[in-house]
């Protein structure tokens, strides 16, 4: 970043009287003042773009922000963008969005030449026109990939096949026999196949052998057909000195599988402090690395916090693994996530390792059940975008305790049902809660706000939360526990157990429905918004055979088309999908009933089948687009009584189901 520095008495007095008691920390990096303790040293201007890839889109947004401290009045903002040029304003420790036109663009990297410039009003002449600090910000502008994960740098999330994306897995060893398929149906999303030989060779990089490279490539076939994704552990290669042999195994690696649908992510090294990696190394690496494959992120995963920043320019995602039990309070996890947030500034999506295995090496013990959850809630709070416990080796081997495994698939279900608002773009509202030893944050999406709490304390204590702007009166949902509790003007009290964690939604502003459930609908629950254990549905079986393992069926809230979830059933293979059974509908012997659902699917050329006998109509295959269009059979009824239907994703993928009704007509 390059600034200006101030040289007449004239701006020295007009930036005091702008910032008052602010006006010096504005004008340290100007006049070379000594370091003032009590003030944050990041730089004045920051600005990235929306997100990286740019792909489809065709409006691409920059977004500003001043750092805090520097007055009340707007700073004005000035950008190149290849012809274009862009204004804006930008208030002091807020972030602001500035749109572009992104389709005259060419493809790859464009640099946003950017400027901060005064307050209007301020300077005099000239003065008032120059930059008080500029940058240069790159914009990545790529065409499309269907198996492109882009990084949406406003909430630090990703985005998979057009959605958001909140990675949580865990770190796996090959061989990995049916590991995928048992931890899929638990609501993980991702695996980390894990290489042990994480200590750096310096001579002779050499990538995996082909029968390795057979191994990897199965693994990530099969986790195509699960609809999950695996994060690509490359750092054998990547993490080795700079030479020849090594950027030519490096490339060949990269485009066996750059294209493939499960891949999440390059991971190229694995705690480069302790091992003596050099940042230049690792930078090289990176640019190498997004040179061949622009679509996917890098990560590194650290060991350390502060040395951790060092590293920054080597990454699109910084991985941390504290791992604190039993020798460290469970706060290491938040402590951690702070320095990060502070030392990166906010500018790169953070991703937590919690710890899930001990009894060796420095650990005589694996965390508590408990302490497992507190370790990921206080990730949430604090701000990571990913999680990947470390380790899992079935059945028994680490963890060991099969309860503290039920916690993290748990939590992997929990995460899922938390992530529209964990990766909302919406402020952050503003929250008190007390203790401070209970943490807690909250997030707003679609008019309703969710706050996560978390008691670091090994005993019960009693949580006072308040909504500092909606002082809401009225019912809370406490997700995952089937209840409600009364808020009064934005405030909750109520007792949290030791080491345990809460999850209330606020309701602020009713949902707006443009499809309705028809008055006289038979089905039980036919949005799918009634679920007793998180995940999954109330008011249905599922049916599989052995045949059809792997297949899934999960609630997603991220896509609905009433209400505010859907069914998302993923077939593993043709014809081999989950067989869905609505609770049963009392129905009259010779009277016309209307079987309408809405689906769409993530691929074209996807089919589901429904069978209801019941109406005199054995099956009927129905071809999915990718879009929400209503899907109808029409019949009588042959008999009175109970009747019932079954649906099935017959061809291999992933589809969503919403507003499941049956009603008599005439």
């Amino acid at each position: 970043m390059n600034t200006l520095r101030i040289k007449t008495p004239f701006l020295l007095v007009s930036l005091l009287i702008l910032g008052g008691c602010s006006g010096r920390r504005l004008l340290r990096p100007y006049l070379e003042l000594p370091p003032d303790p009590d003030s944050e040293r990041a730089p004045i201007l920051h600005v990235q773009s929306h997100r990286s890839p740019y792909m489809e889109e065709t409006e691409g947004i920059l977004l500003v922000r001043v750092k805090e401290g520097l007055g009340h009045r707007p700073f004005r903002f000035k950008a190149k963008v290849g012809d274009q040029t862009l204004f804006g304003r930008a208030y002091s420790g807020e972030r602001v969005r500035v749109p572009f036109d992104l389709t005259v663009l060419p493809w790859g990297v464009t640099q946003a030449f950017c400027e901060l410039l005064p307050p209007e009003g301020i300077f005099r002449g000239k003065e008032q026109d120059r930059a008080l600090a500029s940058l240069q910000a790159p914009i990545r502008r790529e065409p499309f990939r269907s198996n492109a994960v882009q990084i949406d740098l406003e909430t630090h999330g990703l985005l998979v096949d057009g959605l958001p994306f909140f990675p949580v897995g865990f770190y796996c060893r090959h061989p990995l026999r049916d590991l995928p398929e048992v931890e899929a149906a638990k609501g993980f999303n991702h695996i980390v196949p894990f290489d042990y030989a994480s200590k750096p060779v310096h001579e002779n990089p050499k990538g995996h052998s082909e029968s390795q490279l057979e191994v990897i490539k199965q693994t990530l076939d099969r986790c195509a057909e699960l609809g999950i994704k695996a994060h690509y552990d490359i750092k054998v290669i990547a993490q080795v000195l700079p030479s020849e042999q090594k950027w030519e195994e490096l490339r060949r690696e990269i485009e066996l599988f750059k294209d493939h649908p499960a891949l999440l992510g390059w991971y190229i090294c694995d705690e480069p402090s302790g091992w003596g990696v050099p940042e230049e190394t690792l930078e090289e690496t990176y640019r190498f690395v997004k040179e061949v494959d622009p679509y996917h992120p890098v990560t590194i995963v650290f060991d350390k916090p502060k040395p951790a920043l060092g590293y920054k320019d080597a990454l699109d995602i910084l991985v941390a693994d504290p791992y604190p039990i039993p020798h460290l309070p469970v706060t290491t996890v938040s402590d951690w996530m702070e320095i990060l947030n502070q030392g990166l500034f906010g500018q790169i999506p953070i991703w937590i390792v919690p710890q899930a295995f001990g009894g060796g090496e420095w650990w005589p013990r694996e965390p508590s059940a408990q302490e497992e959850r507190i370790m990921t809630y206080l990730a949430l709070i604090h701000g990571a975008k990913g999680i990947q416990y470390f380790i899992r080796v079935p059945p028994m081997g680490h963890p060991k305790s099969p309860r503290l495994w039920a916690e993290c698939g748990r939590l992997a279900q929990e995460i899922a049902e938390l992530t529209p608002f964990l990766l909302s773009p919406d402020r952050h509202p503003d929250i008190r809660c007390e203790p401070d030893s209970l943490h807690a944050s909250a997030w707003r999406h679609q008019g309703h706000v969710l706050v996560l709490a978390a008691n670091t304390q090994n005993r019960p204590q009693t949580l006072k939360l308040r909504l500092r702007q909606d002082r809401y009166t009225g019912p809370v949902s406490c997700l995952f526990e089937n209840r409600l509790v009364d808020a009064r003007r934005g405030r909750i009290k109520e007792p949290v157990e030791a080491f345990g964690t809460r999850a209330y939604i606020f309701p602020l502003e009713p949902r707006r429905e443009s499809h309705f459930i028809h008055p006289k609908n038979l089905t039980h629950n036919p949005s799918f918004e009634e679920f007793s254990n998180v995940g999954t549905p109330d008011g249905c079986y599922f049916f599989m055979g052995k045949e059809d393992w792997g297949s899934t069926g999960f609630l997603d809230p991220r896509v609905s088309l009433h209400g505010s979830h859907s069914l998302r059933l993923t077939t593993a293979k043709e014809g081999q999908g989950i067989r869905i059974r609505p609770y049963r509908m009392e129905m009259k012997e010779g009277q016309t009933y209307k079987l309408v659902l809405w689906a769409k699917a993530l691929r074209p050329n996807s089919r589901f089948e429904i069978q209801f006998e019941g109406l005199g109509i054995p099956s009927r295959v129905f071809e999915i687009g990718t879009e929400w269009d209503a899907y109808t059979l029409t019949g009588q009824a042959n008999r009175s009584g109970r009747h019932h239907m079954t649906l099935v994703l017959q061809s291999q993928g992933t589809a969503w189901i919403d507003l499941l009704q049956v009603y008599p007509v005439e």
